[in-house]
């Protein structure tokens, strides 16, 4: 048996039997696993809660199974879960990661990245909401290493989803409109604080949809909870 230490956010749990859960979990220094863990005096409920933060001691089997036997919390949350709006931002994301990180996928960085954004969003006021989880696209995107290409100009001036490119003509379903293509180059290249005249609804669309393209990844489960209780409608 090897025991390995290490941080990690707790992604996804489920119980199947009493007071025993598995337990999905990205953790800094061995990727994204899964794990049992059985509740005791001192690993409590709380302790596996998504998306908590925490240092694990784990037990690795000879056959690679794993077995969580400590659980300490290096953050505690103090909006994350009782703030609706920031609880259904916290949703969006736990799903674009569940559905586009890949068992045993390893990146410190990523991790990090993460970490800060779950901390920023338990931080930020009501009145920043509405952008973080486009600005969270945005950098997820960049960190995946899908970064659109940067050859915007007079000539291609449309976005093609799937090649992840600009190009000079809308000849198919996956390339954007004129408008919509400047959009994506500003949010991207110009480095853009102020996302006010953005149309969150159909740019959060087209960055989902960009995902998709580059890694097979639809969310679809909290997304109308976040248009209906963060977005609003675009004005």
């Amino acid at each position: 048996m090897e025991y390995i230490a290490t941080s990690a956010i707790v992604l996804k749990k489920t119980q199947y039997k009493d007071f025993k859960y598995i337990v999905q979990v990205f953790s800094e220094k061995y990727g994204v696993f899964s794990a049992d863990i059985t509740l005791n005096n001192y690993i409590r409920p709380p302790h596996i809660n998504v998306p908590n933060i925490c240092q694990i001691v784990v037990a690795k089997s000879k056959n690679k199974n794993y077995s969580i036997r400590e659980v300490k919390p290096i953050y505690i949350y103090k909006e994350l879960y009782t703030n609706v709006k920031k609880n259904i931002i916290t949703q969006f994301i736990i799903e674009v990661l569940t559905k586009t990180i890949s068992e045993n996928y390893s990146d410190e960085k990523l991790f990090q990245f993460i970490k800060e954004q779950l901390i920023l969003l338990d931080t930020r006021e009501n009145s920043q909401l509405r952008y973080f989880h486009l600005i969270f696209l945005k950098n997820y995107i960049n960190i995946l290493g899908i970064t659109p290409l940067n050859n915007y100009t007079s000539v291609y001036s449309y976005f093609n989803l799937k090649e992840g490119k600009f190009v000079s003509h809308q000849n198919s379903r996956e390339v954007l409109s004129k408008e919509d293509s400047e959009m994506i180059y500003q949010l991207f290249y110009q480095n853009t604080s102020d996302l006010s005249h953005f149309p969150v609804n159909s740019c959060t669309h087209y960055l989902l949809d960009y995902i998709q393209y580059h890694h097979s990844a639809h969310i679809s489960h909290s997304l109308n909870m976040l248009k209906e209780m963060v977005i609003g409608l675009d004005v």
